[in-house]
């Protein structure tokens, strides 16, 4: 397996590249989730194909201190990419991804959308004016002023930014995103019709662990009492989806029953919090009041602090 470091080093590799190339984009600190991307994108490229992921922690998706506070776990990334199949690391510092960037700070600052507008339907890039030839994304508010974008429309922005930049540096024929993340699934998805990219978008179901969580890098930080908490979330989270699949009650019915389901949870000295809850088209991410086969239970809670997020396919 080969670690590329630079956009340089990547392009004349992508250059000399024989057959098709499937590119899994990771911020690191892997889990099952990745690997079941990772055994996909191998599957799909047979042996003509190479497989690239990338690892990159990038910081148009984060406030500063969560960024400064995301676990890197790179070797521990490295080994389970190799036992993997992965052909081809990219693994890029933040200067050589955005060699246009004064400097952190200065990419966080783009995230208060003052550059800049957000137009409701079209993807838009961002020239700053200081810097003119930074290309920054602006997703649309059809797609950000929902579920999880509704607080934070700038994280979006800054996964459309650097998934563009990959997919330009990189030219992969497929690339594979978990289903968990379905509006950023959904982003990317309207993203790449905008662009016009000849890169086929894969998308790969929820992985569990063994008591029905999907797995995440956050379940590490999770005691044995807040993991308990968070399976009878997900317990209430599956009744709910029964309920919507058999048209017994409207949406919001159930919606408003799995709340009140939340709320009988015995959490002693720990906090619940329900962050948000919508059932929604995953393509377009409306909300629904009907059951639909197009139709995705989403949730986002916290339990002290620590956020959480389920997605239930219908």
């Amino acid at each position: 397996m080969r670690v590329i470091r630079t956009i340089k080093e990547m392009t004349d590799w992508v250059d000399a590249a024989k057959g098709p190339i499937a590119l899994v984009p990771t911020q690191g600190c892997l889990h099952h989730g990745h690997e079941s991307l990772l055994h996909a994108a191998k599957q799909d490229a047979d042996i003509q194909g190479s497989v690239v992921m990338s690892l990159f922690v990038n910081p148009l998706q984060f406030r500063k201190p969560a960024y400064e506070a995301y676990p890197r776990q790179e070797q521990q990334d490295l080994e389970l990419a190799e036992n993997a199949g992965v052909d081809v690391v990219f693994a890029p510092e933040v200067c050589g991804m955005y060699p246009k960037a004064r400097d952190l700070d200065w990419l966080f600052d783009l995230q208060n959308g003052q550059s800049g507008p957000r137009d409701r339907e079209r993807f838009t890039i961002d020239h700053p004016e200081d810097t003119p030839e930074f290309e920054y994304v602006r997703v649309p508010q059809r797609l950000t002023h929902r579920m999880d974008g509704i607080d934070h429309p700038w994280h979006f922005d800054g996964v459309a930014t650097v998934v563009r930049k990959l997919f330009q540096i990189i030219q992969p024929n497929t690339s594979y995103f978990g289903l968990k993340d379905i509006q950023q699934l959904a982003i990317l998805q309207s993203l790449n019709l905008w662009m016009g990219s000849p890169t086929k978008i894969v998308p790969i179901p929820v992985v569990r662990d063994h008591d029905g969580l999907s797995s995440s890098s956050r379940l590490v930080l999770l005691d044995d009492e807040q993991r308990s908490i968070a399976c009878q979330v997900v317990e209430f989270l599956n009744e709910a989806s029964r309920q919507i699949r058999s048209s017994r009650n409207s949406v919001p019915d159930v919606l408003e029953g799995f709340r009140d389901a939340c709320e009988s949870i015995e959490t002693e000295h720990n906090t619940l919090e329900i962050d948000a809850l919508t059932y929604s088209d995953s393509t377009t991410l409306e909300e629904l009041d009907d059951y639909s086969k197009n139709g995705v239970l989403y949730l986002a809670y916290i339990i002290n602090g620590i956020r959480l997020a389920e997605t239930l396919s219908q």
